[in-house]
């Protein structure tokens, strides 16, 4: 009241401009909201010349709020007793440009890279020297083992065009006056882009050089500095979300939390199927998949039994194919354990005998580990897992009841071994008496 006019420039300049009020009115949240993503716009494009500055923010409310509200309690009131009033007070998208960024830009800045079903979340930052300039993507370290390993080099189409523009004048002038107008050439390169997983100064060397009849390899870019904004910043997070590294070495991430990624992955908890020290089959169901969810990313993990030698587990693999391979051989241990007597015959029978140890010896092979393979070989033929592993109770026990079979299966393999290992050692006997050409 002692000085309303100071009060109210004061009010407005130093509380609705910079939204510095203890509780935001309704019209305050929706404007300090759009500048907020009028700012990001910025930081994504790297450039500060899209938001409005401070004055023209002060002027919108200047013309708008009565000469007498100088206060947070009277502008309260104002808009308690002038509902009407406070829709003049929300702020356009248009009134905080200062110019139009162009429809397309906030295409070329996507809120989250997708690759095979993995959904993660990008950032930007406007920070130049600073740790998280540029692009980062967030990845739990559960899923740091599936990211794509080329991808995140292409960062996001708005900055890609001039990374490449930027690569190919870092090139020596001898391949790089062939490129001249670089930008051209780079259009030229980047109007159909790589579907896959692809190397980016491979792809763009073979391009390039197509494009200009010069030789040109990956190789060319060695010691070609670029600055860190034209790197993907990895932001590595555990379950909750917390940081636990960021880095734009990808390679040595992957092989820093490389073991923290398994134990995120097979952790177990009451919903986990991950399971330990198996030795027979106790569940109902192992589930193709299994879905969770880790620091706002969908995570899909792959059951399998593995081998643990003298138990089984239940791990989590990154994909598929893994998944596949380990399951067979953990059925296959699993079908081992169950028939322990058998298994102990086999292993004092196959390969026995003076013949069998000369035909060895002549090879240059070991019995032990030749017997093991023929016992897995043995119980995959005659338990027929070519036609399909079990991942139920009943399948389980289905095919452990061919398991009777086994020993007529391992002999029939024994000898067909034999008949390989024979003549093998005949070769090799043969060889080892051929002259040394090296010595000559």
């Amino acid at each position: 009241p002692l000085a309303p006019a100071e009060s109210r420039e004061l009010m407005i300049r130093e509380g609705l401009v910079p939204g510095s009020y203890h509780q935001h009115p309704a019209f305050l949240k929706h404007n300090r909201r759009l500048v907020r993503e009028i700012e990001d716009l910025e930081s994504r494009s790297r450039r500060r010349d899209l938001l409005v500055d401070e004055q023209a923010l002060y002027s919108f409310y200047d013309e708008r709020i009565p000469p007498d509200i100088y206060t947070a309690s009277r502008l309260a009131s104002w808009l308690k007793k002038e509902p009407q009033a406070e829709k003049s007070l929300y702020m356009s998208r248009e009134v905080l440009l200062a110019r139009d960024p162009g429809a397309a830009l906030g295409g070329q800045f996507p809120d989250l890279l997708e690759w095979r079903g993995l959904r993660l979340r990008l950032s930007y930052a406007f920070e130049p020297g600073g740790a998280a300039d540029g692009v980062s993507v967030t990845v739990p370290v559960a899923l740091l083992n599936r990211v794509p390993r080329y991808r995140f080099d292409w960062l996001v189409p708005g900055l890609l065009r001039e990374k490449c523009i930027a690569l190919v004048k870092g090139l020596p002038k001898q391949l790089r006056k062939h490129l001249v107008p670089v930008p051209d050439y780079v259009d030229a390169a980047l109007a159909e882009r790589p579907k896959g997983d692809e190397d980016l100064l491979t792809w763009l060397a073979a391009r390039l050089a197509k494009s200009s009849g010069i030789k040109l390899s990956a190789a060319d870019w060695t010691g070609v500095e670029l600055e860190d904004f034209y790197r993907m910043n990895v932001r590595v997070v555990d379950a909750e979300g917390r940081l636990l590294e960021q880095g734009r070495n990808l390679a040595s991430l992957i092989e820093r939390f490389r073991d923290d990624t398994r134990a995120v992955v097979s952790a177990r908890d009451e919903d986990s199927p991950a399971r330990e020290g198996l030795t027979r089959w106790d569940f109902d169901e192992l589930p193709r998949e299994w879905r969770f969810r880790q620091a706002g990313a969908d995570i899909i993990a792959f059951p399998a039994l593995a081998d643990c030698g003298d138990s089984v587990a239940i791990q989590l693999c990154d994909y598929p194919a893994q998944a596949q391979r380990e399951h067979r051989l953990g059925v296959l241990r699993l079908l081992r354990l169950g028939a322990a007597n058998p298994v102990k015959t086999l292993r004092k029978q196959l390969l026995r005998g003076n013949t069998h140890t000369l035909a060895l010896a002549a090879a240059d092979l070991s019995r032990e580990p030749l017997v093991d393979d023929l016992i897995n070989a043995a119980f995959a033929q005659t338990c027929k897992l070519e036609a399909g592993l079990p991942y139920t109770r009943a399948g389980f026990e289905e095919i452990r009841k061919l398991a009777a079979g086994v020993f007529a299966t391992a002999s029939e393999l024994e000898q067909n071994l034999a008949n390989t290992v024979t003549p093998l050692g005949s070769v090799r006997q043969q060889l080892a008496g051929l002259p040394n050409r090296d010595s000559e």
